[in-house]
């Protein structure tokens, strides 16, 4: 027992203090700002609709919630310009985040921004739109303009050295994804429709809840596609932290995702949990991924 603390020991303090270069922090930043900015672009084209004084929810409906406060829009409420003031500030964040101009910065705007729309129209969001705003400040903490930015390249014109920072904030979004694996899992295995194996079946063949067209014979899997989801939600979050397991689940992530992006309307869960994966990956996975991924663009 003594002759094995040691090493587990200084696995767990690897796991959180490892020096990062912040390259798997860059990626994420790529695939959060791209994200920010068509979330941001969906804002700005229905600014006054979904947040306007003469929008779909007025503000009498939603002034008394306890979070109202909380919102941007309970300084000036009748406000025509403060929906598209809002909406401008989350492009230019989005649009600075993903080129990677004062990124902690960009992050912190996107969550104040996007914590005043939650909370001035809460009828239009889903879980994947409370990730989003719930990674912003986590973000915020990240060196998110290590690599593959324009401050990097002014670090770089300027001869300053890479900055070296420990890992751990990086874990805090791997650890919180884990979390909505696992929360999941347990929110759906207390069902009988899960456990019996009729759950997504039965969501991919009601209109409402699925695009997937009538007929087509989809449900015919959905026990498979059923605890197919179950076995994947309980073991990713156990087993990502495995170097050598790590890339089967992470692929088998992206292809799930894509999945319910291409038969469920749930526009941005898909993009932010597959963004997120990013946090998983060491430095040199991050390197090796995206210059995979401009090999193939080339090609």
């Amino acid at each position: 027992m003594t002759e094995a603390e040691p090493p587990l020991r200084q696995r767990f303090i690897a796991f959180w203090l490892a020096p990062s270069r912040g390259s798997a922090a860059s990626l994420f930043r790529l695939a959060y700002g791209a994200t920010a900015t068509w979330m941001a672009l969906n804002v700005l084209s229905n600014a006054q609709r979904d947040y306007g004084p003469e929008g779909l929810v007025p503000w009498s409906v939603v002034q008394d919630s306890p979070v109202a406060p909380f919102s941007l829009f309970s300084l000036a409420p009748q406000s025509t310009l403060l929906p598209w003031l809002l909406a401008a500030a989350f492009l230019l964040a989005a649009i600075g985040l993903l080129l990677g101009v004062r990124a902690r910065l960009c992050a912190l705007v996107i969550f104040v921004v996007d914590l005043s729309l939650h909370q001035r129209n809460p009828f239009i969001y889903n879980a994947g739109d409370n990730l989003f705003l719930l990674l912003a400040p986590l973000a915020a903490l990240l060196p998110l303009d290590a690599r593959w930015s324009i401050a990097a390249l002014r670090r770089a014109r300027e001869g300053l050295p890479a900055r070296i920072v420990p890992i751990w904030f990086q874990r805090l979004i791997g650890l919180q994804i884990a979390y909505v694996y696992l929360n999941a899992y347990a929110a759906k295995i207390g069902q009988a429709s899960w456990r019996n194996g009729t759950a997504v079946g039965e969501i991919l063949s009601t209109n409402a809840l699925s695009t997937v067209p009538a007929g087509s014979g989809i449900a015919l899997i959905g026990p498979l596609l059923t605890w197919g989801t179950l076995i994947f939600e309980l073991c990713f979050p156990v087993f990502v932290w495995s170097r050598s397991l790590r890339p089967y689940l992470l692929l088998a992530g992206v292809l799930f995702h894509a999945g319910i992006q291409l038969t469920i309307p749930i526009p941005s869960f898909g993009l932010v949990m597959i963004g997120s994966y990013a946090c998983f990956l060491s430095d040199e996975e991050a390197e090796k991924l995206l210059a995979w991924l401009k090999l193939t663009r080339r090609r």
